[in-house]
């Protein structure tokens, strides 16, 4: 759906459980998601009825992205249409806030999605949260890692791994982290930790796996948990964003978080604590068998391929548009920061070895059968 698509047949009808006795007799399209999200096009509607109501003034669209690049990225990773089937089939699960969802469609590639308008729209920019924000951030995320711990919803085909290729998505990985390479080079901010990891990066990639075994325990993951995609008041946290929602090892969703959102003393300062606090509320939520040492086990891991992630982020943006400058730098940035908080360079030199063990496990799950419901 396009948004010439909108019209005032359709929202009315789309509207019509929350619209009461009123009519939509106009609306006005903002374009909010220019700057804040990449991987879908983000509107505000602002509704006017033809009677006074209590019904919402506002109410976000949400339309598959137009760039066609993109949208075929999006296929090839098989996360298109995340957001609606999480809205379809686990928010009711969900221990956390989400936003009211007052309509889902979906048609093979194609899908809407009208919900609550929960005010200003991020803008890209890298907003750091402070120590105080994190711990309600990362006690929420941990109840809801704790509601889907080894699920086995989590073996549904649509929440397989992002991590998982095809070769149309090995060869787009591939032509980013070079763009991003470039970019790099290019760069006058200090880059030495992330170009040395990229460059080895790139050459172990056709060695790559096709597929990312998980070691258990895994969860349902937001896939993008950082603080653009939260509200927080208080200890109050609202999450959104799930087009990215997936089975996959927790500690990727809490270095996802930190890396993203921290200030870089907070972070060296206070990442032990707030991993603790983490862990601890994952016990208190009923998770057994799960040390504080395995968790870090997993947790630097994670911190490695939120590096990765970052670098396929550099790669794949394109940042002409308001602002687009700064926001490049400030990812570089973070990038380097990453690379040396998830010691990039020695990881990548051990990525060899590693691949090796996921090659033995693949075979060995493909032996005993082990596979996705569909």
């Amino acid at each position: 759906m396009e948004q010439s698509d909108v019209n005032l047949n359709w929202l009315n009808s789309s509207l019509s459980t929350i619209r009461q006795e009123a009519s939509i007799v106009g609306f006005e399209i903002e374009d909010v998601g220019i700057g804040s999200g990449f991987a879908g096009t983000v509107l505000r509607a602002a509704l006017t009825y033809d009677i006074s109501t209590e019904a919402p003034a506002t109410v976000i669209l949400k339309l598959p992205v137009k760039d066609e690049y993109t949208m075929e990225a999006l296929k090839a990773q098989a996360v298109l249409l995340r957001e609606v089937k999480f809205y379809e089939q686990l928010v009711n699960r969900v221990p956390v806030k989400v936003p009211r969802i007052y309509h889902l469609e979906c048609n093979d590639d194609d899908y809407a999605i009208i919900m609550q308008d929960m005010g200003d729209i991020k803008r890209a920019e890298w907003l750091e949260m402070s120590v105080a924000e994190a711990r309600p951030a990362l006690i929420a995320l941990a109840k809801w890692h704790a509601e889907f711990w080894n699920d086995p919803v989590l073996q549904e085909a649509w929440l397989s791994p992002v991590t998982d290729a095809n070769e149309s998505s090995r060869q787009r990985n591939f032509e980013q982290l070079q763009r991003a390479l470039s970019i790099l080079k290019q760069s006058k901010q200090p880059t030495e930790h992330s170009v040395t990891a990229a460059e080895k990066l790139l050459e172990l990639f056709p060695k790559t796996p096709d597929r990312v075994p998980l070691p258990k325990p895994t969860t349902l993951t937001h896939g993008d948990y950082h603080i653009n995609n939260l509200h927080i008041d208080n200890n109050d946290v609202l999450v959104f964003d799930f087009q990215l929602v997936a089975e996959g090892m927790p500690s990727l969703d809490v270095a996802n978080l930190l890396f993203t959102s921290l200030g870089k003393d907070d972070y060296e300062q206070h990442e032990e604590s707030l991993l603790q606090l983490y862990h601890q509320t994952l016990i208190d939520s009923g998770v057994r068998k799960y040390s504080f040492r395995k968790f870090k086990r997993g947790y630097a891991d994670a911190k490695f391929t939120t590096f990765l992630k970052f670098l396929v982020v550099l790669g794949t943006i394109d940042f002409n548009f308001e602002g687009g400058e700064e926001y490049q730098t400030n990812t570089i940035e973070k990038v380097e920061l990453n690379a040396q908080w998830s010691d990039a360079i020695g990881y990548s030199r051990k990525l060899p070895f590693i691949f090796f063990v996921m090659r033995l496990i693949n075979v060995t799950r493909n032996l005993l059968g082990t596979a996705r419901t569909h």
